[in-house]
């Protein structure tokens, strides 16, 4: 019996699927080999990522006199430059950022104004953070203050809540231990409960300051300005009470102890960015 030829149709058949199978090996060889190329280049990104770094931090009570000295050994040591380098302060503290921001153990306003002022750093470049984890075991009750730098990467410093600097708005009513001024502690309440009542989102802070301890008469206008509050129905969550002494070269009333308190109204002029992921 004859064998029957093979044909040209099937032997170019043959000669297709046998190019089209090297084909596809190549072509999945390639693939694999830009898969690998990309991953390569995701972990040199990842490498050339500078992490946050803290650069101070205070537990206890500290003036600002304090701060200027010490950031002066990071600026020499090119860790704060300014300009476009980005920075971060973070409050360890349970209370709610906007309450907790003048009770820090260094002034977060103070610390910023130096910072844009003297440092050239843009306000813009400026975040405010708070977390839980950094509470300190020997002064609990004391709200922690650190300054970190953090480039583009503030995220990856653990926080459970944020702002953009420019997003909060301070404003003193009351007694101010910089300034010294006169005022009406009554009247400044009544604004305060005003503002507070316009913005739901807005805090209320009533500083009792003092030199050595605080003036009978400065404790009963605090106890009237929380009798006003009540009486208005401001929520306590939405207010603080508090003291604190005065540093030494804070302030030009410094050795008189004042009768008024300090009256803040805290608030923010757009929507929080909080982070509940970076929660550690």
């Amino acid at each position: 019996m004859a064998k029957t030829p093979i044909s040209v149709c099937n032997l170019l058949s043959v000669c297709l699927i046998t190019f089209t199978l090297q084909t596809l090996t190549f072509g999945q060889i390639q693939k694999s080999f830009e898969a690998k190329n990309i991953t390569k280049d995701v972990a040199q990104d990842k490498s050339n990522i500078v992490p946050p770094k803290l650069i101070l931090r205070y537990e206890g009570e500290s003036g600002f006199a304090g701060f200027i000295n010490d950031v002066l050994e990071p600026r020499e040591k090119g860790l704060l430059n300014g300009g476009n380098q980005k920075v971060a302060i973070r409050i360890c503290s349970q209370e709610k950022l906007l309450l907790a921001l003048p009770l820090a153990t260094q002034n977060p306003f103070n610390m910023i104004d130096f910072l844009t002022k003297n440092s050239g750093f843009e306000p813009s470049n400026i975040k405010l953070l708070r977390s839980e984890d950094c509470i300190s075991t020997a002064k609990p009750n004391l709200y922690a203050t650190e300054l970190w730098t953090s480039n583009d990467n503030s995220d990856l410093i653990p926080n459970v809540e944020q702002y953009d600097y420019e997003q909060i708005k301070m404003l003193s009513l009351g007694f101010d231990p910089f300034e010294c001024p006169k005022f009406d502690y009554k009247k400044a309440t009544k604004e305060l409960i005003k503002n507070m009542r316009n913005d739901s989102n807005s805090y209320g802070i009533v500083v009792k300051y003092f030199f050595e301890k605080p003036s009978a008469t400065l404790n009963k206008r605090v106890d009237k300005v929380e009798k006003l509050l009540k009486k208005n129905r401001i929520p306590n969550s939405r207010y603080k009470i508090t003291s604190q002494s005065w540093k030494e070269g804070e302030s030009p009333c410094f050795g008189k102890e004042p009768s008024q308190p300090m009256i803040i109204f805290l608030t923010t002029v757009a929507s929080s960015k909080k982070s509940e992921t970076n929660k550690k």
